[in-house]
């Protein structure tokens, strides 16, 4: 699983506990949050791609299910393209949850203090209501200052095309991310994009993980049988 702008492991504990003898289940942890607090926060989405990459090649799994949340979707995107070049794209998926297409710009919000840059997260989840508390927007917002400007600063390139499938998500009730939004997808690999509606907001994945999850499951089990 690759967190959101701002994102820690944490924000998806509840993933861990729907680990079992088949399916492992592992959260990238970013730079500069959590336990990784004292590294440097990484200004790119090709850097963090790099990171991740490198730390999923040391997993024994056959088979590797990327699923993005958010800008994750843009960093399992580049993972996805980094890995499948590697090692062949034989055990690869790829899902990416609330997340327009590469080629959509990304808000730029560098220009924002820190009252405007919360009111606007706000918008997205009410989760994000305690950042007005100065304490935790000071602890919180430079790692989430980080990973937007990395998307407002990545220029989607078409080439190379990943060859495994992608399946989009999208929350019913999201009023940023809807399904004509992630049809661009479809123009980032040689194999089928599917597009599915799941109930809930901008942050459906972390507060349905178990139906997320079974569907994930089911659409890669379905792929296998053919």
């Amino acid at each position: 699983m690759f967190p959101h702008a701002g994102g820690a492991a944490s924000s998806y504990r509840r993933w861990h506990g729907l680990a079992d003898e088949h399916v492992g289940v592992q959260v990238v942890q970013y730079p500069g949050r959590e336990d990784r607090v004292h590294d440097p926060l990484l200004a790119s989405v090709a850097q963090l791609a790099g990171g991740a990459a490198a730390a999923l090649r040391g997993l024994p799994a056959s088979r590797l299910i990327l699923v993005g949340n958010s800008f994750g979707g843009l960093v399992a995107y580049e993972v996805c393209r980094l890995l499948g070049a590697e090692r062949g794209y034989a055990g690869l998926d790829l899902f990416v949850t609330a997340c327009p297409a590469p080629q959509q710009p990304r808000p730029a919000v560098s220009g924002f203090d820190d009252a405007t840059l919360v009111s606007w997260l706000c918008q997205f989840d009410a989760a994000n209501e305690p950042l007005r508390i100065p304490e935790l927007a000071e602890i919180a917002l430079p790692s989430i200052r980080a990973d937007l400007d990395a998307a407002a600063n990545y220029e989607w390139s078409p080439d190379p095309a990943l060859d495994c499938p992608i399946t989009a998500l999208v929350g019913t009730e999201d009023p940023h991310v809807d399904v004509s939004s992630v049809q661009g997808w479809a123009a980032c690999t040689l194999g089928e994009l599917a597009v599915r509606s799941m109930p809930g907001g901008h942050f459906f994945v972390g507060d349905e993980p178990a139906s997320v999850l079974a569907y994930v499951l089911d659409r890669v089990r379905s792929r296998s049988n053919r």
